[in-house]
């Protein structure tokens, strides 16, 4: 199973890569964390490919991608976002190592039906989190150098 599998809305992701890409080197940029809900933001490691016309037209050399997690039932947390800016204004730095599994726990929607958790696990050297949520939602876009 893909990670896009259990995410609320796959095409978000699936239109641009045509494949789940990998979470395995996510440039974490912002971690924000609500009551109930979590927003992971950065850049993923590669550019899809065939890289979308409208994208090639722009200039995008970075592909942005905005996690939400809502209805978070555990959180555990140790460390903190490590990012660096290049003279492009684009992010740089080391990857984390992001996963979104299906956990072993369920919650129950208002009608009784039963949902498995979706947990999101992050591993690197310098920030590390377990988070349990009931829905989690992708977006993605597209970057190039700005100027400042």
């Amino acid at each position: 199973m893909n990670w896009t599998d259990l995410i609320t809305n796959p095409q978000a992701v699936i239109g641009i890569y045509k494949q789940a890409p990998s979470l395995d080197s996510f440039i974490i940029e912002r971690l924000i964390i609500n009551a109930g809900s979590v927003v992971i933001s950065g850049d993923l490691a590669a550019l899809p490919s065939p890289l979308p016309k409208r994208w090639q037209r722009s200039g995008v050399s970075r592909c942005s991608a905005k996690i939400t997690l809502s209805g978070i039932a555990k959180l555990q947390l140790d460390g903190v976002p490590s990012i660096q800016i290049d003279s492009d204004n684009c992010l740089i730095g080391r990857g984390a190592k992001l996963s979104i599994e299906q956990a072993d726990s369920c919650w129950q929607a208002a009608d009784g039906t039963s949902f498995p958790h979706r947990l999101i696990v992050c591993q690197s050297d310098f920030i590390n989190f377990r988070i349990v949520s009931q829905v989690v939602a992708v977006s993605l876009e597209g970057y190039g150098p700005s100027a400042v």
